[in-house]
């Protein structure tokens, strides 16, 4: 867990979150929002990355167009983010494991990815790559507004348990509110 910490601060480490810390604003979507930069990629091209600092919950997905079961899972989570994210407090960023940007940019506009994709080995997301345990995809993370990893495709045993791990935790989450 304390290594998954370390490697969130890392991908932060470009700015001082202190100084960036809005006077509600979770501190580490401050320096994520900032590390990411002009590594954002969008399909509708108008997606601004600020938006992430008045979520609670963060989703960061890594998936490729290469991978069948990505390509199984990737229209379901579209499916669950179109319908939960206007009136919900999450929001969602795509890493992927495709070989270039053009794979991973008509990857993400056929699938209609509503989402932010970081640029291929981008500095964020090589850091965001260290938080998950496995190397498997696809692989889906919840992250709170602390930095703390609550549920990830990966189990302590580093056991592939799937995307939907991630999905059944944000739901019970907002079951129990």
């Amino acid at each position: 867990m304390k290594k998954l910490l370390l490697a969130f601060v890392a991908c932060a480490s470009f700015v001082c979150a202190q100084n960036l810390r809005a006077s509600d604003a979770p501190v580490y979507h401050e320096a994520l929002i900032k590390s990411i930069g002009k590594n954002a990629v969008s399909v509708s091209g108008d997606l601004d990355p600020a938006t992430l600092k008045t979520k609670k919950y963060l989703f960061v997905y890594y998936s490729a167009h290469w991978c069948p079961p990505c390509r199984k899972f990737t229209p379901k989570l579209v499916e669950f983010y179109n319908k939960n994210h206007a009136n919900g407090d999450f929001d969602l960023i795509f890493v992927s494991s495709d070989k270039g940007q053009r794979e991973m940019n008509d990857y993400m506009k056929g699938e209609k990815m509503p989402w932010i994709g970081l640029k291929l080995d981008s500095k964020p997301a090589r850091a965001l790559k260290k938080l998950r345990r496995g190397t498997g995809i696809p692989c889906l993370i919840l992250i709170d507004e602390t930095g703390k990893v609550i549920s990830q495709s990966y189990d302590e045993n580093n056991k592939y348990t799937g995307p939907y791990t991630a999905l059944r935790a944000y739901e019970k989450i907002k079951k129990d509110k």
